[in-house]
């Protein structure tokens, strides 16, 4: 999202007004980090905004996004379904895609 970061608030408390008492708030955001350089979730200011308002710390996405258990997105299915998107770059270039999902639940009472 290519919002303000009013616009980005106004968005996440637009989402908890909406969200009922004790209802969960799932969020699944596509990233990749170039492989041999430090991880960087800057260009996902929506993901940077979540987290800073539910008080994740994106240093445990830095920590763990090469984690063996965690699940990148084959080389072929980047060359069959992203890179035609991508505008043909290689997935070297960018990294294997992977989702990061930021999932909460509204308080059941008001704090």
């Amino acid at each position: 999202m290519n919002l303000e970061d009013d616009a980005l608030d106004e968005v996440v408390r637009d989402m908890e007004r909406v969200l009922k008492p004790g209802g969960l708030s799932a969020h699944c955001i596509d990233c990749r980090f170039p492989p041999g350089s430090h991880p960087d979730i800057s260009n996902r200011r929506m993901l940077k905004r979540l987290l800073e308002h539910y008080g994740f710390s994106e240093e445990f996405i830095y920590a763990n996004h090469d984690h063996e258990n965690v699940y990148h997105m084959s080389e072929y299915a980047y060359d069959v379904f992203w890179k035609p998107y991508c505008n043909n770059r290689p997935h070297e270039l960018d990294g294997l895609p992977f989702n990061i999902f930021v999932v909460v639940q509204k308080a059941w009472f008001a704090e």
